[in-house]
């Protein structure tokens, strides 16, 4: 009997014990108990399905668990507590969003690391963030669709508008040149036969330039060579010596200029000017009405530069004939030594004189 109760007793105690080992195994397979772990909260406007016991995650890694969802009074959000393992600090400036786990719906909260935000004491908020989920993407895809629909819609019926206008255009471009085609064959026709005539002026023009490039003609060398420069300068010199000796009122000159019968004169004179450029006035009237002849225009051009090419006329002459150049230097030569022999020897110095005067 003894060694009954015996047994007894030790059977008793050994369930106790194994009793007691597997209610420790099983806290300790079950995860960190609460004094491992420290509470911190999210305020979401949408928990979008996540459970209580939901995992809390950082970088792929489970820190934690959700502890409770509740909704905010008067706040229109849903508070989410949060149990953290406390070897897994989470910084200020760190932010949680509720993520999609897998394709069957099961969502858990992201953690992110943070950068050099303090750690967040016990009870403290982590900022929220939101993320679209699956549904808010579908949502988003099928109401953009619909956009896109309407779009095209409309494009369709400003892509009608617009053939429908294009063709009006069309139909009103050809009518313009079925009334105007005559008028353009005339046009056509009149550039048409006038082109040999062109040709022939722009290669007169084009001989003619090249003569003028060229020192062997006296225009060309009236262009390219400084001697009638340097005579025409020193002429210069000896006019402008001349007007300060009349503007000095030295001469037969000057007195002519600076005396008081000569303003009433000079007034008669510019009367004078004032009708002949009344006269120039209806002469380029005139010589409007004359450019309206094209054909006569052209023909005459390609017989004038036909003339100075082959040397004919006074432009002739000047272009190809080297004489004329040596008596134009001779003449200006005169014409300086003419001025410089005396102010009072000429009547085209007395008038040169009175025209730089007034100038000056």
């Amino acid at each position: 009997m003894h060694r009954t109760t015996n047994t007894v007793v030790a059977v008793g105690i050994f369930f106790v014990v194994a009793v007691l080992g597997l209610f420790y195994l099983s806290i300790r397979t079950s995860g960190p108990s609460a004094r491992d772990r420290y509470p911190l909260y999210m305020e979401v406007e949408d928990a979008k399905g996540l459970d209580r016991g939901a995992e809390v995650a950082r970088a792929g890694v489970l820190i934690g668990n959700v502890d409770k969802l509740s909704l905010v009074p008067d706040q229109n959000k849903v508070r989410i507590d949060l149990l953290i393992n406390k070897n897994a600090q989470v910084r200020s400036d760190a932010s949680a969003a509720i993520q999609v786990k897998s394709l069957l719906g099961t969502y858990y909260v992201h953690i992110s690391h943070g950068k050099t935000g303090a750690a967040l004491s016990p009870g403290q908020a982590v900022p929220a963030e939101d993320v679209m989920d699956v549904n808010g993407a579908i949502q988003a895809v099928g109401k953009l669709g619909g956009e896109a629909g309407g779009v095209l819609s409309k494009l369709d019926k400003n892509q009608d508008e617009f053939f429908k206008r294009m063709n009006d255009a069309a139909g009103k471009v050809n009518e313009m040149l079925d009334e105007n085609r005559d008028n353009l064959k005339k046009i056509t026709d009149v550039f048409a036969s006038q082109a040999p005539n062109i040709e022939k002026s722009l290669k007169a023009i084009a001989e003619a330039s090249d003569a003028l490039k060229s020192t062997s003609s006296t225009l060309g060398r009236l262009i390219y060579t400084d001697d009638l420069y340097k005579t025409a300068q020193s002429a210069t010199t000896n006019l402008r010596d001349i007007s300060g000796q009349v503007r000095s009122g030295k001469g037969t000159v000057g007195k002519l200029i600076y005396d008081d019968k000569l303003s009433s004169q000079t007034t008669a004179l510019f009367a004078t000017a004032t009708d002949a450029a009344s006269s120039m006035k209806i002469f380029a009237d005139e010589a409007v009405h004359a450019a309206n002849s094209l054909d006569k225009v052209g023909n005459n051009l390609v017989e004038i530069t036909d003339k100075v090419n082959k040397g004919q006329g006074t432009v002739g002459k000047l272009i190809n004939d080297d004489a004329l150049y040596d008596e134009i230097r001779a003449a200006v030569g005169q014409v300086r030594k003419t001025f410089e022999e005396g102010e009072e020897q000429s009547v085209l110095r007395t008038f040169m004189g009175v025209f730089f005067g007034s100038m000056m």
